[in-house]
């Protein structure tokens, strides 16, 4: 089909009937491919003159081009000119864009398979955070209004607005409700800040709670829930944490049902 294509190009070409964008292209495909070139030489070496003012650098061209090549064959035109024929045709241009769009498709599918599954639910989530301590009698405001049910996230973001030396417990009680509430990336920044500080958390509890490893707990949480690591570098963190963990059942125990679901496919 392309070379009777082609073949239909020359006559154009050398009946003078192709417009100067076609002209151009045309002309330009003799440079590219010496296959063009020889069935041109081809059809044109059996033609009539041509009727046109083209007759005489067509028939130099001809003449040149057979000096060139000598004999010639029945051509093999390139691969790329049967694409352009192909694509010209409207069912080409329907097929070339389906297939385009499959092999998107198929990438995208790929792509997906590759990625991390979907993450925890929020009902999973919750149901693994550690709660903050909370003393017998309240020490302080925010461990008297949170203990007592009565925090709320604005309520406690304006308390840490005049935390003292830049860190007090409203941050520590604050970043548990972040997380309870599903504000992960908050919940991530607040428990690193309880970490970095725990020194003063630590001075309002008891020696025997493992309140630290439960911080860290709850921010390798707060990760899984923002998305932003990979599950394994989440399983990474958990699997570091763990043995640190064997003189706290209930911790441990929840540690390692989030790493069992990280295992999950």
């Amino acid at each position: 089909m392309s070379n009777v294509i082609f073949t239909q190009q020359i006559k154009t070409y050398l009946a003078g009937k192709m417009s100067p964008r076609a002209e151009k292209q045309f002309e330009a495909d003799l440079e590219r491919s010496a296959e063009l070139k020889k069935a041109f030489l081809q059809y044109s070496i059996d033609a009539y003159e041509p009727p046109t003012s083209k007759a005489k650098e067509t028939r130099q061209l001809v003449e040149e081009t057979y000096q060139a090549y000598g004999a010639v064959p029945q051509p093999t035109l390139p691969w790329w000119f049967h694409l352009r024929v192909l694509w010209d045709s409207t069912m080409g241009k329907l097929l070339l864009g389906s297939g385009l769009v499959a092999t998107a498709l198929v990438a995208w599918f790929i792509v997906a398979g590759q990625s991390d599954p979907a993450p925890p639910s929020r009902q999973f989530m919750s149901s693994h955070i550690q709660d903050p301590f909370c003393p017998g009698q309240a020490a302080l405001p925010a461990t008297d209004i949170f203990c007592n049910g009565e925090a709320t996230i604005p309520r406690l973001e304006q308390m840490t607005q005049d935390c003292p030396g830049g860190f007090c417990l409203a941050e520590y009680y604050l970043a548990h409700l972040y997380l309870k509430d599903a504000q992960y990336q908050k919940a991530a920044t607040a428990f690193e800040r309880c970490i970095t500080h725990y020194e003063v958390i630590g001075a309002y509890i008891p020696k025997d709670l493992d309140v630290h490893n439960a911080l860290i707990f709850n921010r390798i949480l707060a990760e899984l829930g923002e998305g932003k690591k990979s599950r394994a570098e989440i399983r990474t963190a958990l699997e570091a944490l763990l043995p640190q963990l064997d003189g706290y059942r209930s911790l441990r125990q929840d540690a390692q049902e989030v790493v069992d679901f990280l295992d999950k496919k």
